[in-house]
């Protein structure tokens, strides 16, 4: 019987990858309601979602692997200098 796999290729965990598509979906809602906002005139409305879709797209690329700061500095040579 041939293996299923289970994660996807990309590296992005199902759970990353719905997050995402989530986060993708809220984005474009907010903006939406707020180009409705901006043309009856209700700034703070559509402020308030532009602030809010800015939110989820840092969300959204923030999902997905994290790099850890791996590269330490080099040590300082100590030898002598002439």
């Amino acid at each position: 019987m041939p293996a299923v796999l289970t994660k996807p290729l990309n590296g992005i965990s199902r759970s990353a990858a719905d997050n995402r598509s989530k986060l993708e979906a809220d984005a474009l809602r907010h903006d939406q309601v707020a180009r409705a906002a901006a043309e009856r005139g209700d700034l703070e409305t559509a402020g308030r979602c532009i602030l809010m879709l800015l939110e989820c797209e840092r969300r959204r690329d923030s999902q997905g692997p994290q790099v850890l700061q791996l590269i330490k500095p080099r040590p300082v040579s100590r030898g002598l200098v002439s």
